[in-house]
């Protein structure tokens, strides 16, 4: 079969199997029988989830960095507070004009 028959024959095809814009304002689309209007409404239902998920996602990621921030700043007056009580527990000694304590 040349290449112009086969071209020709898809041709056909595409022509007969395409509806055209009257039949699908008439007959639309129908998607698992819920027609376009359903798949419509789908698509509506499954965005405003993604975007319920989404929000849901950034307020838990902010949620993390705060109790993140919360825990390095109760760690860092921990370190404050060891260093004040070893500090006042550990005797320096003294050096006199020699260099010797």
């Amino acid at each position: 079969m040349k290449l112009q028959e086969m071209n020709g024959k898809l041709a056909e095809t595409l022509m007969v199997q395409k509806p055209t814009l009257v039949q699908e304002q008439l007959c639309p689309l129908d998607l698992e029988g819920s027609g376009l209007m359903g798949w419509w409404a789908e698509m509506t239902r499954l965005e405003k989830v993604a975007h319920h998920q989404e929000k849901e996602i950034k307020e838990k990621y902010l949620e993390i960095r705060l109790e993140k921030k919360i825990e390095e700043h109760l760690e860092a007056m921990l370190v404050q507070q060891i260093y004040l009580k070893t500090e006042f527990l550990v005797e320096i000694p003294r050096q006199g004009k020699n260099g010797k304590p």
